[in-house]
């Protein structure tokens, strides 16, 4: 039998129950194959790398103005690359929260078999 390298594969924080691939047979399965349980641990990761990437970007400005020598161009240079240090971390920050604030309203579904109660009203 011929093993897809897919099936090898996991996505790191992708957790849930798991959903067989159909036409592979097998033990192959994709876990919580949701959207939100894709994005989930996907936007961690890369707001983990751009809040490293700011930081990297200040601590190089910075160290541009310490180095300047008081030459007015470099200076410039680097106060405008601590600015845009700023301005990333604002976005970044506003991001972060907005992405907070939409886990909380739509919760990445952790068991995609579960039942959902439903209610229905019958009038007269």
């Amino acid at each position: 039998m011929t093993k897809l390298l897919a099936q090898g594969l996991t996505i790191p924080g992708l957790t849930g129950t798991p959903i067989p691939i159909p036409g592979v047979g097998g033990e192959s399965t994709v876990r919580d194959a949701t959207i939100g349980g894709f994005l989930t641990p996907l936007l961690d990761v890369v707001f983990l790398i751009a809040s490293v990437l700011m930081f990297v970007w200040m601590v190089w400005g910075i160290m541009q103005y310490i180095f300047a020598g008081g030459e007015k161009e470099k200076l410039a240079k680097a106060r405008s690359r601590i600015t845009w240090a700023i301005v990333g971390f604002c976005i970044v920050l506003l991001s972060f929260t907005i992405s907070q604030y939409a886990k909380e309203i739509f919760p990445p579904n952790s068991d995609p078999n579960s039942e959902q109660t439903v209610t229905t009203v019958s009038t007269p």
